[in-house]
């Protein structure tokens, strides 16, 4: 875990990957490729649907100093089990707090793959900002992230994860 931190931003917090030290699978393979996490998606469950994801364990980040998470990600597709189903595009980041220890619909937030283009644009390196103080529960110590990739077969690379608060972010709900 590197921490950094720029003259765009108050808080940079990111997350570089030399070890699966700190991070746990969901519902995939994973392994480190020149510092690159390497998402493989396991078996389908019994409605067909694939869950990959990454667990960020022992983050206890202050969610008051965190407004975005900063994912550069790419991904190769492979088939679904129903290759007639239309694909479910949308990442899902589920977090967790001191005081919510669990994870929980009602603590995730959405991001739509499809806003950025087509499938080409997703197949090389591409950089998503996902809002997180948007969510009314996103408070106190956030202590681990769940982030699914989307609900499709593949292979998910993740260069970084950055948690930021941008320097002119004066949001004072925490």
């Amino acid at each position: 875990k590197e921490i950094t931190k720029s003259s765009s931003s108050a808080f940079d917090y990111r997350l570089d990957f030399n070890t699966l030290d700190g991070l746990t699978q969901y519902h995939a393979y994973s392994e480190i490729q020149d510092g690159v996490l390497v998402l493989t998606a396991d078996e389908p469950n019994k409605n067909g649907a694939y869950d990959p994801g990454v667990i960020l364990e022992n983050l206890n980040l202050q969610a008051k100093n965190c407004d975005k998470l900063v994912v550069r990600m790419k991904r190769d597709v492979l088939p679904n089990v129903d290759p007639n189903k239309s694909r479910n595009e949308r990442l899902q980041v589920y977090f967790q707090t001191n005081n919510e220890l669990s994870f929980s619909g009602d603590r995730v937030i959405y991001f739509n793959l499809k806003d950025l283009g087509g499938e080409d644009v997703l197949t090389n390196w591409f950089e998503i900002e996902i809002p997180l103080s948007v969510h009314e529960r996103w408070t106190d110590e956030i202590t681990k992230i769940r982030f699914d990739t989307t609900d499709n077969n593949g292979v998910y690379y993740i260069d970084h994860i950055l948690f930021r608060k941008d320097a002119e972010n004066k949001n004072e709900k925490w």
